[in-house]
């Protein structure tokens, strides 16, 4: 009996080791169950913390994205939309976006992008406009700050990209904003001559047919301003570029206004891209992608001969480096292969040197833009040679402009210029351009 007693004493207190060990191991269990909870607890508030000021910081950004195309919509700084700003990033020492305004793509600079500061009020034109001013940066809300950290425009797609940064205490988000840009035509300068201008009857057509002309060197150095057609003054602006009734010309061949102001032409001119020799036979010449430079040592088109410039896949700058002629039915022409009509911009054909641009007979230059600084358009078409009347289809600024007499046709300026709206800002006229249109807004990562 006495044994079996002993045997119960033991195994009691066996027992009660092990509910000892059990219920020490359930509060090491409770202790971690509530460790982790607690700490779940306090990641999920981090976490909530950080979604809310992240949704606030983004909900800044979205807010200044909204002030800078409001501001941009104004009258006076739309002239921003077609040139570019684009400082140093301080985390990469190179600008935000690049040529290209895509972000993180390679292509960004190492030195600052800034047009928009010191942009003249008015130009030598006296089509005086206010000068721009924006805000880069400001509060929104009790806590929010936006900054305006570049835009990029981009001429060849006709588009502007910005980048809004939005802070909010601890939270910062990054917005890109692609709009479509377009322009605003007012006095297009369909016509340029820097200097000397005698049209002698010639037509130009177009309701973007606007003519820029020097008075100093004209048959009237006295006027300056400018006429439409059908207003009183007309008849001297025309007898001005001797295409009025002093020169025995009776009708009025110039469609858009007759403008006495001289303008500077002072885009460059010196000879880059791909050599393709000498024109002087039939051939077509491709765009690579973007914008494609070529050179030729000269121009000398005549019968039938046709150079066919194939934009489809990005625009064309030809510099010529020698003379150029296009006689009898020759033809320069902008082509496109995916069913659009091609653009005056995507074919530039940029006199390097001191050389006449000559345009004779049937002759044709299709939807392109003639441009010297250096030497004259010497234009004596003797009929039609790109249909409407013209033997030149497109945006002509030359130093000189000369003609043969006669009611021949000339210079037909296309409708759609937007393509050129790159090139405006160089002849300070301040062409204002406006937002057509939001094509991506996009939250961000630098």
């Amino acid at each position: 009996m006495k044994r079996r007693l002993k045997g119960l004493q033991k195994s009691g207190q066996r027992d009660q080791g092990f509910t000892l060990v059990v219920a020490m191991a359930i509060g090491v269990i409770m202790l971690l169950l509530t460790t982790t909870l607690i700490t779940k607890a306090q990641q999920d508030q981090a976490i909530s913390t950080t979604r809310s000021r992240t949704s606030n910081s983004l909900a800044v950004a979205e807010g200044g994205m909204a002030r800078a195309l409001t501001e941009l919509i104004k009258a006076h700084n739309s002239v921003l939309l077609t040139r570019n700003y684009d400082p140093l990033n301080p985390s990469t020492s190179k600008t935000y976006f690049g040529p290209d305004g895509i972000l993180n793509n390679g292509d960004e600079e190492g030195t600052a992008v800034n047009e928009w500061e010191n942009i003249p009020a008015s130009s030598n034109c006296g089509t005086g406009v206010t000068p721009p001013s924006i805000t880069y940066t400001g509060a929104i809300g009790a806590n929010g700050q936006y900054t305006l950290k570049a835009y990029r425009y981009n001429a060849n797609n006709q588009t502007g990209t910005f980048l809004v940064e939005g802070k909010e205490k601890t939270g910062t988000s990054y917005l890109v904003v692609t709009t479509a840009i377009s322009s605003v035509n007012q006095n297009f300068p369909g016509v340029v001559s820097a200097e000397k201008l005698e049209l002698l009857g010639r037509k130009i057509s177009g309701s973007n047919g606007n003519v820029y002309y020097d008075p100093a060197l004209s048959e009237a150095p006295g006027l300056t301003g400018s006429a439409a057609p059908g207003e009183p003054a007309r008849g001297a602006y025309l007898n001005a570029i001797k295409t009025g009734s002093n020169d025995g010309f009776t009708t009025d061949n110039v469609s858009g206004k007759i403008i006495a102001c001289k303008l500077a032409l002072t885009l460059p001119a010196s000879p880059q891209g791909t050599n393709l020799g000498s024109l002087d036979n039939t051939r077509t010449v491709l765009s690579t992608g973007g914008i494609t430079n070529y050179r030729t040592d000269k121009i000398e088109l005549k019968n039938n001969n046709i150079v066919d410039f194939d934009t489809t896949n990005g625009p064309i700058h030809l510099y010529v480096n020698g003379s150029a002629q296009i006689l009898d039915q020759a033809k320069i022409r902008n082509i496109r292969t995916d069913g659009k009509p091609p653009k005056v911009g995507d074919l530039r054909i940029i006199m390097s040197a001191s050389q006449p641009f000559k345009v004779q007979d049937q002759a044709c230059v299709q939807t392109a833009f003639v441009y010297s600084r250096r030497d004259k358009l010497e234009l004596a078409g003797k009929a039609d040679g790109c249909g409407g009347s013209s033997n030149i289809n497109g945006v002509v600024w030359m130093k000189e402009i000369s003609t043969t007499s006669g009611d021949f046709s000339a210079i037909a300026v296309p409708e759609d210029v937007s393509s050129l709206a790159d090139v405006l800002k160089s002849l300070n006229l301040m062409n204002r351009s406006k937002l057509s249109g939001v094509l991506k807004w996009q939250r961000v990562k630098l």
